[in-house]
C-alpha cells in the first residue's frame, strides 16, 4: 500500500528548562535542571507529530548540545523537511541521513516527530507502529535502571 502524500508545513523546535529533583552531579558541573529540545511536525492533515532530544552536561559529554540540535534542525533539518512527504518517516530520514552527517541526537527529536504523526494519521499507539520496541526498551532501561540504583543503595 503506498501511503497518500501528506506535506510537512512546519517543524518547530523549543528548548525547555526542566528542573531536577535534586542537584546532578558529574565530573565537569552540577546540573539543577536539564534542557530539553521539543520538536513539532506541522503536517497538512492538521496532524501535528512530537518528538524530543537532549543531551546531558552539554558539550562536555558529547558533540550535540542541546542549543546546537535546536540551531541545527532549524537551520539545515527544518528547511529539507517543508515539503516532503509526512507519511513516509522512513523515506524522509533517509534522505536527511544522505545529506548530513552525525547530529544523532536532532535527528532522533525529529524522526521521533514523523513517526508520532503517522502513528496518529493510522490511529494506532506508536509504540505499535515500531512494534513494541518504544515499550519494551523502556522498560527494560527502567529495570535496569532501578537494579543499579537498589545496588548502590545497598553498598552506602
Amino acid at each position: 500500500m503506498i501511503a497518500t502524500p501528506v506535506k510537512i508545513e512546519r517543524v518547530e523546535t523549543i528548548l525547555v528548562d526542566v528542573p531536577t529533583i535534586r542537584p546532578h552531579r558529574l565530573s565537569v558541573a552540577t546540573m539543577n535542571c536539564q534542557t530539553l529540545v521539543l520538536v513539532r511536525i506541522r503536517c497538512a492533515d492538521g496532524i501535528v507529530g512530537v518528538g524530543e532530544g537532549t543531551t546531558i552536561g552539554g558539550l562536555a559529554y558529547g558533540e550535540e548540545s542541546p542549543e546546537s540540535i535546536k540551531v541545527n534542525i532549524d537551520t539545515y533539518f527544518a528547511p529539507m523537511l517543508v515539503g516532503m512527504n509526512a507519511a513516509r518517516p522512513g523515506a524522509a530520514m533517509a534522505k536527511l541521513r544522505g545529506l548530513f552527517q552525525g547530529n544523532r541526537f536532532a535527528k532522533s527529536a525529529l524522526e521521533t516527530a514523523l513517526f508520532d504523526a503517522q502513528a496518529q494519521r493510522l490511529g494506532v499507539p506508536l509504540s505499535e507502529l515500531l512494534g513494541g520496541r518504544v515499550r519494551d526498551s523502556v522498560d527494560s532501561r527502567e529495570r535496569r535502571h532501578a537494579a543499579r540504583y537498589r545496588r548502590g543503595r545497598a553498598r552506602l
